[in-house]
């Protein structure tokens, strides 16, 4: 990424393969140390089935700053690759079960991940899954329906709420903005919104579910980013979009992308959807 690579390494004393996270320039620019140095404090607070744990965290002689991990073979991008189509049902099931369990503990605790997308979801042999790359995450003063001024300048472009790019207040509810992204794009293959930017992220999302709420429409009048944004004509509705999949899947990912994030359901709430009964 931007700030970090990983190596696939082996751990001499048990020979068991790990995931090395170094992050580029941290031992030279403040910021990413401080950025490094939250992610491991976050990590550190976390113990999940469904989340990548910490190993170690270490700096070098040199002042470089490394993350241990346990390595995981693949990431839901890399299963496009065996299900071009999507991921089947059934295990597309179990992975967003365990993703809802993983980010039901997180927002219990405060923290907000801001980046769920395909490539942070690893699965590991037994069919478990891993939520990985806390870079972004944070801890905050929200329960799963508050939220407070946190930068803007998290998640990836499309999986970005609306609230996210307009720089309104947020919370955990833009994780399941994310989350409703993802588990569209795991269904079918297919990003549900390809931004080049943000003005077009923007477009994208209005042309599908129309008007921003009051606060994110006042957000994005006074945000030079969007000045050019104009909406005339409605493009394809959600339901088009995912023609074909499952009607309780479907009503899961609808819930997840509401422009008002008060109205999008917890994490927890969604453990109790039709799709999972």
């Amino acid at each position: 990424g931007a700030y970090a690579f990983v190596w696939k390494c082996m751990e001499r004393s048990t020979g068991r393969l790990i995931a090395v996270k170094g992050f580029k320039q941290a031992h030279e620019i403040p910021e990413i140390m401080r950025l490094a140095v939250r992610e491991v404090q976050v990590l550190q607070m976390l113990k999940h089935p469904a989340i990548i744990p910490l190993i170690e965290a270490f700096k070098s002689k040199s002042g470089r700053v490394y993350m241990v991990f346990p390595f995981v073979e693949s990431n839901a991008y890399q299963w496009f690759q065996e299900f071009p189509e999507g991921i089947p049902m059934p295990w597309l099931k179990l992975v967003v079960w365990q993703l809802l369990h993983a980010l039901a503990y997180l927002h219990q605790r405060k923290v907000v991940h801001r980046d769920i997308k395909p490539g942070n979801i690893l699965l590991s042999e037994g069919g478990g899954v891993k939520l990985c790359d806390f870079g972004f995450a944070r801890t905050t003063h929200c329960g799963p329906r508050d939220a407070e001024d946190l930068t803007s300048y998290v998640v990836t472009r499309w999986y970005r709420a609306p609230e996210v790019l307009v720089g309104d207040r947020y919370g955990p509810a833009c994780d399941i903005w994310s989350l409703g992204c993802t588990v569209a794009e795991l269904a079918t293959a297919r990003p549900l919104f390809q931004g080049n930017s943000s003005a077009e992220q923007l477009w994208r999302i209005m042309r599908c579910f129309g008007p921003l709420t009051a606060s994110q429409a006042s957000c994005m009048s006074s945000n030079p980013l969007y000045t050019r944004v104009r909406v005339t004509t409605r493009g394809r509705t959600l339901r088009e979009r995912l023609l074909g999949c499952d009607p309780d899947l479907f009503c899961l990912v609808e819930s997840c992308l509401q422009l008002d994030p008060s109205d999008r359901p917890t994490a927890r709430e969604l453990l109790q959807s039709p799709y999972f009964s």
